[in-house]
């Protein structure tokens, strides 16, 4: 409920300084489990993605550990379906949670950048979504975010065709690369 209720607040705020976040091809999110992977280009792109889901899905996402320190702040994102994950290791508490919630049916968000980045730069895909996807059999949702760092022009949010992810790690790889190629085809078809 308050998950709910936090998303609508936030899409009424979104109306008035953005005019909007638009959805652009929802149905592709598919039944059950998913890692959505989105470009990271602020730090408001999961509301963006939790809006444009619908209010039907609960997303749930990784966040930085650094984010958690502030404890208000903590206690807010953890309340809205963040969990912390330390960057830069295996962190396998994150794993577990993330396949737990997978195995659960649940939708991810995972940024296959691992960090935020200035849009136009070009950054090589992280394995952790492609190897998460593997494990848990669910598909990877390639996911553009037009205009998220611009205040006062909507927002818009492209779902791509979900990529499946099986076999060893070169294949775990490559998905990464195909989920960024997608990112970035939306990207160009968005001009």
């Amino acid at each position: 409920m308050w998950y709910r209720i936090a998303r609508m607040i936030c899409q009424v705020f979104f109306t008035i300084t953005h005019h909007g976040v638009t959805a652009r091809h929802a149905e592709r999110l598919p039944e059950g489990a998913a890692l959505l992977c989105p470009n990271h280009t602020s730090i408001r792109d999961p509301i963006y993605v939790a809006i444009a889901c619908g209010s039907r899905v609960k997303l749930r996402f990784m966040a930085k550990i650094e984010l958690f320190r502030f404890r208000p702040l903590g206690a807010l994102i953890r309340s809205l379906g963040a969990f912390p994950v330390r960057r830069g290791e295996a962190d396998l508490d994150a794993i577990r949670e993330s396949l737990r919630i997978l195995k659960e049916g649940g939708k991810l968000l995972v940024f296959p950048e691992g960090t935020r980045v200035t849009e136009g730069k070009d950054v090589e895909a992280k394995a952790g979504a492609a190897m998460l996807a593997a494990r848990s059999g669910a598909p990877m949702v390639p996911v553009y975010i037009e205009n998220g760092r611009s205040w006062f022009r909507r927002v818009t949010v492209t779902f791509g065709e979900p990529i499946p992810v099986v076999g060893r790690r070169e294949e775990q790889r490559a998905a990464a690369v195909r989920v960024m190629d997608a990112i970035g085809e939306m990207k160009c078809a968005s001009r």
